[in-house]
């Protein structure tokens, strides 16, 4: 089960989902986009807002902003399974000109088929975000060929079980792209959050992410007040800005 690109075979893409919604984070926030998001992640991040996607299911849903669901998909997928799958949600909605690669964690694709894919996508006219957790940075080469631009999702110790090197391994993951675009957010849970951020900030700034986003994390009482946060950011040299999950405060998908 492959997909033919450029005339070579390519393996099949996990895939949990393709909808077309609003970005809700970052850079992009407020911008229509089609998401194809990915089956699997390497981490297990206690705030994360799409567990069930670190699991694989065979029947992917293609869903429109409200996750009305128009069809599905048959996961794993090839990458010209995906591809109708994006040109159906474009019949449908109209084409938002943006693909975001999101997961879990789309870097754990098969590289030979992330590049394949993004290929096509740039041959349709779509340009390609990739939503990493920055934690491989032996994938910063397949981030700066598949992408656009890249949104690193730097994790903190407190955020879940993770390596005890994990921010340090964010950072670098930030200074090996090359090409794309790079930003990154922080999720922000509680004040012991706050306080790992104001330690790296400035690193993940020399790193070449621009802007740096402190997220404040949805569902948490914990989060520190938006003025401790505010304090953080301004003290901090470079471009850092606080911005919570709008899609999750809107309600949307």
């Amino acid at each position: 089960m492959g997909t033919r690109s450029g005339g070579e075979e390519t393996p099949p893409l996990t895939v949990y989902e393709v909808f077309v919604s609003v970005q809700g984070e970052g850079l992009f926030v407020g911008q229509p986009q089609v998401f194809i998001r990915f089956s699997g992640c390497n981490l297990d991040c206690r705030y994360c807002d799409e567990p069930a996607s670190r699991s694989w299911r065979r029947h992917a849903p293609v869903a429109g902003p409200t996750g009305e669901t128009i069809s599905t998909i048959e996961s794993p997928a090839t990458v010209d399974e995906v591809i109708r799958a994006v040109e159906e949600l474009e019949n449908e909605f109209g084409s938002p000109g943006v693909v975001s690669l999101t997961g879990g964690e789309p870097l754990l694709q098969h590289p030979d088929s992330l590049r394949a894919l993004a290929t096509v996508l740039r041959e349709t006219g779509y340009e390609v975000l990739l939503e990493t957790n920055a934690s491989i940075p032996e994938k910063a080469g397949l981030a700066s060929h598949v992408a656009d631009a890249v949104s690193a999702d730097v994790k903190l110790p407190g955020h879940g079980p993770h390596p005890d090197d994990v921010t340090e391994r964010c950072i670098r993951f930030v200074e090996k792209i090359t090409g794309p675009r790079v930003y990154a957010k922080i999720v922000i849970t509680d004040a012991e959050d706050l306080k790992e951020a104001r330690s790296v900030l400035e690193d993940v700034v020399k790193a070449g992410a621009e802007p740096v986003y402190l997220q404040p994390a949805t569902g948490f009482d914990s989060v520190p007040p938006i003025e401790e946060m505010v304090k953080v950011a301004t003290e901090t040299e470079g471009d850092v800005r606080v911005l919570p999950q709008v899609h999750a405060v809107a309600g949307w998908k």
